[in-house]
C-alpha cells in the first residue's frame, strides 16, 4: 500500500489543477505524452490507472510504472525550475531596461535644456 501512497503522491506532483479530475487528467496527458507505449496497450497510461491509485481502488503499482512516474514528476519540477528562473531574468531585464530608459530619456532633457 506504501507504494500506492508514493503512486499518488508523484501523480499530484505531475498533475495540475484544483479539482482531483484536473489533477489526474493533466498527469495522464504529460505521462502519455512522455512514455506513450504505442506498441504495448498494457503499458499505455489510462486516466483510469491513475484514478485507481488515486482512490486506493488497486495496491499494485508495477516498477515500470513506479519509474515512470518518478521521472515524470522530475521533468515537471525540472521544467518549473527553469520558468521560475527565466521569470526572474526576464523581471531583472524589464528593471535595467527600465533604468537605462529614465537615464536615457534624463540625459535627452538635460541635453534639450541646453
Amino acid at each position: 500500500m506504501e507504494d500506492v501512497k508514493q503512486a499518488r503522491f508523484l501523480i499530484e506532483q505531475i498533475g495540475e489543477g484544483r479539482s482531483v479530475g484536473e489533477i489526474i487528467y493533466s498527469a495522464y496527458e504529460a505521462l502519455a505524452k512522455l512514455y506513450p507505449h504505442k506498441g504495448d496497450a498494457k503499458k499505455q497510461w489510462t486516466e483510469r490507472r491513475l484514478r485507481a491509485w488515486w482512490n486506493g481502488e488497486t495496491d499494485v503499482v508495477r516498477f515500470w510504472q513506479m519509474m515512470e512516474l518518478y521521472e515524470a514528476a522530475r521533468a515537471v519540477s525540472d521544467e518549473e525550475e527553469r520558468i521560475n528562473k527565466a521569470r526572474k531574468e526576464h523581471a531583472e531585464f524589464i528593471e535595467k531596461t527600465a533604468t537605462i530608459s529614465a537615464l536615457v530619456e534624463q540625459r535627452k532633457a538635460d541635453f534639450d535644456c541646453r
